[in-house]
């Protein structure tokens, strides 16, 4: 009988742990813009800042990679900010984020 109480009080905690962890997705997923903007900040910081010290073909395809990247994460971001796609999110990516 112990056991029994025990399952039935762990399935809302299951329950409520993938209800978090979505909310947590999803808040990472709404923030994206702002990372990718601020990751392309930053990158043109460190190109102005290691302008003097470093070879500017080396700063070229630095910022060009980070530029590529953001656009990249930025269209991913674009084709699924529909919220309800990550509903269906499975339980892999879910259970890896404890």
């Amino acid at each position: 009988m112990l056991g029994q109480m025990m399952e039935v009080q762990l399935e809302p905690r299951c329950a409520d742990a993938r209800e978090i962890r979505l909310d947590q997705l999803l808040l990472v997923a709404r923030n994206a813009p702002v990372i990718v903007i601020a990751n392309l900040l930053n990158a043109l910081l460190t190109v102005a800042f290691f302008g003097e010290v470093a070879p500017a073909w080396i700063l070229g395809v630095w910022l060009m990679l980070v530029v590529m990247l953001s656009a990249a994460g930025s269209w991913l971001w674009w084709a699924r900010r529909d919220e309800s796609v990550w509903r269906d999110v499975d339980d892999s990516v879910m259970a890896s984020s404890r």
